[in-house]
């Protein structure tokens, strides 16, 4: 039986730093994080328990994850001690060419400095909007390498709860109602512009409420398949062929072949210090690189003083690391099998103190785009187990294409909207290309050891999430749900946003030449979710799952 964090029989659990168990899963989805401990008693690894609790977090939150997206996650193999990452990145399909939106072109959309609404939101719903899912070929690729559990197995609570039915959760249906920013499609346009989607979603042409009981049988019969027959089923069986025939009847730009060549990409993390510590994040096109910039940046100053003497300066210092990697991200970072990423230089030692002699500096530092709001479409598992195995695993839809083949019952990923729609740009469309996003999956070395995993939701606000985590623990001496739930701000453009707890800092920033957006709400999932899960040196577990929305922490 799981034991989760706020139950009294947790208490029996609990030595003076953490709790002494065989494992943690940390999820925002409390089903998903007790199902990971249920697999982790059964005699599951860490890798067993995060891939069954992210075949749940489709079914119980089919709008942020599941088999139709796309994802990245690190593992730590304790027998080899060595990390891998495993990519399952969607890739645009072969009839994406480069300027396929480049004449429908609305406008820039605030949140991702390359997101633009185009005629009809043809690149954010529909079939123009999906790229080649990755996550059933990357959960498997993981399995196949690091599972204990038979593949069938993990995915057996996902099709029990698709089939019974799960009930519609406030933070889903909080996320429905959101007043999308202008020129994003949100909402119930969003379900409604498919009716499939529209069938299990909204069947009387209005939100289900809170409490409503979704059963998703189509979805249920999609997951035994993939139980019997494999991954291999999903690019190139029967499922692959009512994908691809659904594709092409309604104008997709992947096609049967394109399914079929989908192979993960697994290979090391990129690697960096910090403070005696040993951090293993992820390869591009997610924004592990970005994360080893910004923490050797970091490295050159007493964060700890400044916090504890100067708010207002501690602040300035970091949003401006912020700032100068997000620079760098839009320079230089995209999928590194179609440009050339100067990875080692960014993750070097020497270029950290040059980015640190730049924040010291206070020149102006331009960044491209717009910047301020992130809507949160993504999920995220952390699991560390009594072995030492650690993983941080993050799949997502992008913000939901919407689209459902019939009789298959999950919703595919619109991973085009993160493409820059015109050409000559580091992240514009290619056929096989794909997108740079913000996941940030990450595991921290002690003495050789996982001490840490953390990752986050909540597109570019991942890696500052991510980054935040990091920080409050190591540099501050915060428990993971303390680091999770401190207050943050962001400087990903001109701009410096910030939640209201830091309000009080406002007049000191802006004397300091910072134009400032502070956010009406305390708690605010526009600057991302974050999730950590901790390993003590005597072997007792924390576990840290964000406030701002949901959240779930079981300990076996």
């Amino acid at each position: 039986m799981a034991h989760s964090v706020g139950r009294a029989s947790a208490n029996a659990f609990r030595t003076s730093r953490g709790y002494a168990a065989k494992g943690v899963v940390v999820a925002p989805q409390p089903t998903a994080a007790a199902v990971g401990v249920d697999v982790l008693r059964a005699g599951g690894n860490a890798v067993d328990a995060a891939l069954a609790a992210g075949f749940v977090q489709g079914v119980v939150d089919p709008f942020m994850g599941g088999i139709g997206g796309f994802g990245s996650l690190i593992v730590h193999d304790a027998k080899t001690g060595q990390s891998t990452v495993v990519g399952y990145h969607g890739r645009a399909g072969s009839l994406a060419h480069p300027d396929i939106f480049a004449n429908q072109v609305l406008g820039q959309i605030h949140g991702h400095a390359e997101r633009f609404s185009v005629k009809e939101g043809a690149n954010q719903v529909g079939y123009k909007s999906i790229v080649v899912p990755g996550v059933p070929a990357g959960f498997a690729a993981a399995h196949q390498r690091y599972g204990r559990l038979p593949w069938a197995t993990l995915l057996q609570p996902a099709i029990a709860l698709a089939n019974d039915g799960v009930p519609v959760s406030g933070e889903v249906y909080d996320r429905w109602l959101e007043i999308p920013e202008t020129g994003h499609i949100g909402g119930l346009d969003r379900i409604k512009s498919n009716k499939e989607c529209a069938a299990i979603f909204a069947p009387r042409g209005e939100y289900l409420l809170p409490g409503t009981l979704v059963r998703q049988p189509a979805y249920a019969n999609t997951l035994e398949r993939l139980a019997r027959a494999g991954a291999g089923d999903f690019y190139r069986g029967d499922i692959g062929r009512q994908i691809s025939k659904d594709m092409a009847a309604n104008g997709g730009l992947f096609t049967a072949d394109d399914l079929a060549a989908y192979e993960p990409d697994i290979g090391p993390p990129v690697v960096g210090r910090y403070r005696g510590l040993d951090i293993h994040s992820l390869t591009l096109p997610a924004s592990g690189v970005q994360l080893i910039e910004l923490l050797n940046t970091l490295e050159h100053f007493d964060l700890r003083t400044i916090h504890a003497t100067d708010r207002a300066q501690y602040i300035h210092v970091v949003a401006r690391a912020i700032q100068a990697s997000f620079a760098d991200r839009a320079r230089f970072m995209g999928d590194p099998r179609f440009l050339t990423v100067p990875v080692e230089r960014l993750c070097s030692e020497s270029y950290g103190a040059e980015l640190a002699d730049l924040v010291r500096s206070e020149r102006p530092i331009e960044v491209p785009g717009i910047g301020y709001r992130e809507a949160i479409h993504t999920t995220h598992v952390c699991a560390l187990d009594v072995d030492g195995n650690a993983v941080s695993l993050t799949h997502t839809l992008g913000s939901a294409s919407a689209v459902i083949t019939p009789g298959l019952g999950f919703i595919y990923n619109n991973c085009m909207y993160q493409f820059h729609p015109y050409p000559g740009h580091p992240n514009s469309i290619a056929p096989g290309k794909s997108r740079l996003t913000g996941i940030c999956g990450t595991v921290v070395l002690k003495d050789g050891r996982p001490w840490l995993a953390v990752g986050a939701l909540g597109g570019t606000r991942m890696q500052t999430a991510v980054l935040h985590t990091i920080l409050n623990i190591v540099d501050h001496g915060r428990s993971p749900i303390e680091a999770v739930e401190a207050p943050r701000f962001v400087a990903e453009s001109a701009w410096l946003e910030m939640e209201s707890r830091l309000g009080e800092f406002g007049p000191r920033l802006e004397a300091k030449g910072w134009r400032l957006r502070t956010s009406p709400r305390a708690y605010d999932l526009a600057f991302g979710l974050a999730f950590a899960a901790l390993c003590h040196d005597d072997g007792s577990y924390l576990g840290g799952s964000d406030p701002r929305g949901g959240g779930g922490i079981s300990f076996a």
